[in-house]
């Protein structure tokens, strides 16, 4: 039992780590651009968006974003809520706590919202232009940070401010970037400081 156990944590770990980028991806494979009359996939511009080869594989990317992208917060949330009055039982501990254990009592459900916090900074992006993605972007980072400050999941102390740190390191850098597309007359003085600032964050 701890074998298989232990084998769910690192698969809960594998799981987490690849679902954005490979979210984001699948979610490219959406994201057009015109070019003359015609349309052509962002990430590969030798397809044609509706032809032949894109209906091919449409498919594939389609069922993966439901069975992965779109399935894996859902099943989290479905065996939490579905259990969540008993959650801390010794019996929902052993079978489901590698899903929550390092987390406090109320928070079990923070996995679900990285998971999504993830996908929406990088995936969902491909269906905003830059600048408005920029904006969504820095408002994201700013609502999870706060939730961040004011749930405090985290049983460890260190991870709680290792993950606050980068929470708001990637809020200051998307405000810097905001200020690079900004639209004002800027001087080579601007450009370099807040070129400095985006290296160091």
């Amino acid at each position: 039992l701890s074998t298989f156990i232990s084998n769910c944590c690192h698969l809960k770990l594998l799981l987490g780590l690849i679902h954005a980028p490979v979210s984001a991806k699948l979610l490219g494979y959406f994201g057009c651009m015109a070019v003359g009359k015609k349309k052509y996939l962002v990430e590969d511009l030798s397809i044609e968006c509706g032809g032949h080869d894109y209906s091919v594989f449409a498919p594939f990317v389609i069922a993966f974003l439901v069975g992965f992208t779109f399935g894996l917060p859902l099943v989290l949330t479905f065996v939490l809520v579905k259990n969540r009055k008993t959650l801390r039982t010794p019996r929902m501990m052993e079978k489901f706590g590698f899903l929550y254990d390092s987390y406090k009592p109320g928070a079990e459900y923070w996995d679900i919202q990285e998971l999504m916090r993830r996908l929406m900074l990088t995936g969902m992006m491909v269906f905003l232009p830059p600048s408005s993605g920029l904006v969504v972007s820095l408002l994201v980072s700013i609502a999870a940070a706060c939730l961040l400050f004011g749930v405090k999941p985290h049983q460890a102390d260190v991870i709680q401010r290792l993950e606050r740190s980068s929470y708001l390191i990637l809020t200051f850098e998307y405000v810097a970037k905001i200020g690079l597309i900004t639209r004002y007359p800027k001087t080579a003085e601007d450009i370099y400081v807040l070129g400095y600032l985006l290296i160091l964050l």
